[in-house]
């Protein structure tokens, strides 16, 4: 059973936090939204992600955008307290 859970906790500890949803730019191009809110993140873990969505060829960031508040990502006003962090910023691919 800790076996489980250790190879669990690493998957979640590797895979990081951020995720990305795929949409469309303000000029139109296919591209995605990433976030990569959290107190232990920071825009590197975004880059990385947009690294790996695009790869060798790059990415262009069309807005970041940052908000740090009380409570839960998301949810200024959240019953978990603490201060939050959330980071966004929609990218597209170059081709």
């Amino acid at each position: 059973m800790n076996k489980i859970i250790t190879l669990i906790s690493l998957t979640l500890i590797l895979g990081g936090c951020s995720t990305a949803v795929k949409t469309f730019t303000d000029d139109g191009k296919e591209g995605y939204k990433i976030d990569c809110s959290g107190n232990e993140s920071s825009w590197e873990e975004c880059h990385v992600k947009a690294g790996s969505i695009c790869g060798s060829s790059g990415y262009t960031v069309h807005n970041k955008d940052s908000y740090q508040g009380i409570g839960v990502a998301g949810n200024p006003q959240g019953s978990l307290g603490g201060s939050q962090t959330s980071r966004r910023m929609t990218i597209s691919c170059k081709k």
